[in-house]
């Protein structure tokens, strides 16, 4: 099992099905990858860094809080170009790189 540093979640691409609801239109496989780039499957998240002075900024609480709730499972959002290769099918993202849940 990878465990993460603090600050860092591994996560895997989201792999999905060739149809889309209903099953009348077919997703080539070029469209489906750029549709999901951005899309990851957390594999495992690292603990909350300690920010130090800036500990007490609600904003930044609130953003540690979201992240420190991160699941193996979750489906995220991150930015464009942020992820690093661990291999193949295995990848690190920054915390300050997640943008955002999905639930569902």
């Amino acid at each position: 099992m990878l465990k993460p540093r603090d600050g860092t979640v591994i996560v895997t691409p989201i792999q999905t099905h060739e149809t889309l609801n209903g099953g009348r239109i077919i997703v080539p496989p070029k469209s489906r990858e750029a549709l999901t780039l951005l899309q990851m499957n957390v594999v495992a998240a690292g603990g909350v860094p300690d920010r130090g002075e800036d500990a007490d900024d609600p904003a930044l609480r609130a953003q540690d809080e979201a992240k420190a709730a991160l699941q193996p499972h979750d489906w995220i959002l991150v930015k464009h170009r942020s992820w690093i290769e661990l291999d193949r099918d295995h990848f690190i993202v920054p915390f300050d790189a997640v943008l955002g849940r999905f639930a569902g």
